[in-house]
């Protein structure tokens, strides 16, 4: 998802005391879903990014200053400026049984150094496993394979070594490089994923999907990316008319292959606060493959997560146009009396309207139920009903004060005490007119606040019954 940060990506505190270090992140390796309509499309439903994140740490060893003995240099002397990728090449292989070889190839042109370790952070939330990791460097037109040792034998002092661990719930994967300044590496980080390809054998139509951010935005803020490329290989060909491509609307399937099979996405120029990522939905190409175990969790949180955003889409309208409303409540009170009072008689259609709201459950309940928190827009909101109902009448009285510094208020005014109410509208009608206050009791809103801020929890904890 663009702008965000891949979930589940595990920030790594700097051990600065063991060995300073210079902070450049990698993206996060990505997959997911998308969210799934009757069409196959991939709607904009908040089944976004599933992170299965690698976070690069390019480590700077400081020289030594005078002595052998001497301390090194601060970390502070290092600058993330010193570092830019010339390329950020990303390739998904989608195997036959679902797993994922994955490889990162990454041209980093480093500044002022020497710099010689690395790790990387690659988190299992949404993986089953993550096996066969290696690290190789292509250098001088050769590939040169790094060995592996075990993480405490791994030291800056020999090069061209990784070593491989578990951490909190991450494959950690250190490595060992040559000192390097003012000059480039072309490091390759290779590892195959189980349990990372979402699976959806009920849809209609059924689909596998794979979401992949190859450059995140924390990548871009360390340093600019010239050039970058995402290539998904599939196990078959796969007609492309039944597959969709994102991110984008209206992005053609085609343009992205030539053989139906291997697909790539490409960006050039990345800045900061920049990110790459493709997504693609393909009918099943791995046959008999179940959802994986964090699969439904993570479309159920994703979906939350998206409603949530549409609700407080929906009310910040919807206040906005009360804004705009009161705003110009006294012209349009002007032409309404205009409307019925001064024009001619015309007689003519008359339109159709809704008499009583779709549900019997007040604004109140019904703004608590939406994004589960009783606030004062519900309040409000049931303020609004009960005139609605006809148990107050509301009035909006001319404005106080001279001309540039009118205020403006409203009159409550108590018609029928005896009506229905539900246990929070009474508390509320006490709340405007006092306990047991008879029909025609009048007060103005502005001086009711006080009133409100002392039974608000009492009103909010009766809308949450």
């Amino acid at each position: 998802m663009p702008g965000e940060r891949p979930a589940g990506v595990r920030r790594r505190e700097v051990r600065r005391a063991a060995r300073p270090v210079e902070r450049v992140r990698s993206n996060g390796l990505n997959q997911g879903s998308f969210a799934r309509s009757s069409r196959g499309r991939l709607a904009a439903r908040g089944h976004g990014p599933v992170a299965i994140a690698v976070l690069l740490l390019v480590a700077a060893l400081a020289l030594m200053a005078g002595s052998v003995g001497a301390p090194a240099a601060p970390v502070a002397a290092q600058s993330t400026s010193e570092v830019s990728w010339d390329r950020f090449d990303v390739t998904v292989v989608v195997q036959d049984d679902g797993r994922f070889a994955v490889t990162e190839r990454q041209v980093i042109q480093f500044g002022d150094g020497p710099f010689q370790t690395a790790f990387a952070e690659l988190p299992l939330d949404r993986a089953e496993s993550i096996e066969d990791v290696r690290i190789s460097e292509e250098r001088g037109g050769e590939t040169v394979a790094y060995e592996r040792t075990a993480s405490s034998r791994l030291s800056r002092n020999q090069a061209e070594r990784y070593a491989v661990s578990v951490d909190g719930g991450n494959v950690l994967v250190e490595w060992t490089y040559p000192p390097t300044s003012d000059d480039s590496r072309s490091f390759v980080l290779e590892y195959t994923v189980t349990g990372g390809l979402r699976s959806y054998p009920e849809e209609d139509p059924p689909n596998q999907q794979v979401w992949w951010v190859a450059v995140s935005d924390e990548v871009t803020a360390v340093g600019p990316i010239r050039e970058s490329s995402l290539t998904v290989v599939l196990p078959d060909v796969v007609p492309l008319d039944q597959v969709v491509i994102g991110p984008g609307e209206s992005v053609t399937p085609a343009d992205f292959t030539e053989d139906g099979q291997t697909f790539t996405w490409t960006a050039r120029d990345l800045g900061p606060g920049d990110s790459f990522e493709g997504r693609i939905q393909v009918p099943p190409v791995v046959a008999g493959l179940d959802p994986p175990a964090w699969q439904a969790a993570d479309d159920g949180r994703r979906a939350s997560e998206a409603d949530r955003e549409a609700r407080g889409a929906v009310l910040n309208l919807g206040f906005l146009a009360l804004g705009l409303f009161l705003s110009v409540g006294g012209g349009l009170g002007l032409f309404g009396w205009w409307y019925v009072r001064g024009r001619d008689p015309h007689s003519g259609l008359v339109a159709d309207y809704l008499p009583e709201p779709p549900s019997s459950l007040s604004p109140g309940a019904a703004g608590t139920l939406l994004d589960e928190e009783a606030d004062e827009e519900d309040i409000v909101a049931t303020v609004v009903d009960l005139g609605h109902r006809g148990v107050i009448s509301i009035t909006e009285e001319a404005p106080k004060g001279s001309v540039f510094g009118a205020s403006r208020d409203f009159r409550l005014t108590l018609r029928t005490p005896d009506a229905p109410m539900r246990p929070f509208e009474r508390t509320l009608v006490a709340t405007l007119f006092g306990d047991g206050a008879a029909a025609s009791a009048v007060t103005e809103m502005s001086n009711a606040k006080a009133s409100f801020d002392a039974t608000k929890p009492e009103i909010r904890a009766e809308l949450y019954a």
